[in-house]
Parts: C-alpha cells; structure tokens; sequence
C-alpha cells in the first residue's frame, strides 16, 4: 500500500501522526507532483492513499488525474491522528492471519505432491497428510472445503481422467490401469464406468473401431410402360 503526503508545514506535529501509520505502508513524503506521478503509475498497488495535513493539496497536485483502474484509491484531506488509527485497524482486519497462510501454503505443497506421485498405488490420504505433517483427519477436513470434494473422488477423477488420455493414444486398458495407479482391472473398470458412463474398453472402441455404414440404397429403375 502507497501512502503519499505532500511535505507538511507543521513538521513536529505531523511527523509524529505519519509515524503511526503501520510498517506495512510504503510512505512518500515530497513537495514534487511529478514524483508523485512517477511512483503512483510505476505498478499497481492494493492501494494509494493521498493524504494531506491541510483543507486542499497545493495548487500544482492534480490528485484527481491520479484516479484511475490503474490502482485503488483513497484521497483525504485534514488528516488527524485518529484517522491513520482507523487506516491501521482497516489494514490489520484485511490482512491474512499467519495461521491462514500457513494452511494455504501447506495445500499447495499438498497439490504438488499428489501431481508427482498420482500414479503410485501407494497414494493415499494417509500418505499426503504425512508429507504435510498434519492428521489425515485435518487435512481431509480442508482438501474437502478448499475443493468442493472429497480426496478420494479427486484421485480418482483425476486418474480416470489421465487413463481416457492414454486409451486415446491406444493404449491397453490393461496398461492403463496400471499406469494411472491401480493393481486391479476389476477395480479400475468399476470406477471408470461409474465417472464415465462406460467402460473403459467400450470407451476404447468408440476411438478406434469406425462406426458401421449404413447400406446404400439402390435406386429403383424408372418404369417405362
């Protein structure tokens, strides 16, 4: 967040109210629009805030044309100390608790182990939630709630998903079950009919078996008397 004031007259007073605002603000204070321009249009911020002391910005800040898509924006004049109070509590309410990106930081990690080992047999809630050092319990709890679904249904979307792949390319579907990560054909073909509609060797035909002609008809020779 960029919080720009124009230099202030009263200096002891208002360094003292700028000195409160939270260390999480990226603070400018010049005489200088330009530089105002030049730092405001440099990237997007979650916020610019100009701020000013007094009833108006000099005559030569034309705040007003700073206003655009470019960034949110928050224009305020006489500034008094219970509003940089107000600023720091509205910034503490929408910042992430640390407990929050820990968790998100954590199923991430979660979502890139089960990518590198979806295929292994061995795959399993147990297994993810070890690698994150969490309860499988917990970590059920959250994969349901930050996924819509449960952890079982999304290995096996996404494995059925990775064997319709393979059986286009031509592949087995004795192969396939094998390389999206089960032991047992039964099993395999069980889930994919009830994902799919149909089982997976009946999926491999509609690909590579051409649907049957139908008969041409012959035309009737005219009838001539």
């Amino acid at each position: 967040m960029l919080f720009i004031f124009p230099k202030p007259g009263d200096c002891e007073e208002s360094s003292k109210i700028m000195s409160q605002l939270s260390h999480k603000t990226q603070l400018v204070i010049t005489g200088c629009f330009q530089e105002v321009v030049k730092i405001a249009t440099a990237r997007r911020y979650h916020l610019i805030a100009f701020l000013t002391f007094d009833d108006a910005f000099p005559a030569s800040w034309y705040v007003h044309e700073l206003v655009t898509n470019h960034s949110p924006t928050m224009i305020l004049t006489k500034v008094r100390e219970s509003h940089i109070q107000l600023v720091n509590d509205w910034m503490q309410r929408m910042a992430p608790c640390p407990e929050c990106v820990e968790e998100h930081s954590l199923f991430d990690e979660s979502l890139k182990y089960i990518d590198q080992n979806l295929c292994e047999t061995d795959l399993s809630l147990q297994t993810v939630s070890d690698h994150i050092f969490v309860s499988k319990y917990h970590y059920s709890r959250v994969f349901q709630k930050k996924t819509g679904v449960g952890f079982k249904e999304y290995i096996m979307s996404r494995r059925i998903e990775k064997a319709k792949k393979l059986l286009i390319k031509g592949e087995s579907v004795t192969n396939v079950c094998y390389s999206v990560g089960y032991n047992d054909l039964t099993h395999f073909s069980r889930i994919f009919k009830r994902l799919v509609g149909i089982s997976p060797s009946a999926y491999r035909k509609t690909i590579f078996e051409p649907a049957p002609s139908l008969p041409m008809s012959i035309p009737s020779k005219a009838y001539t008397g």
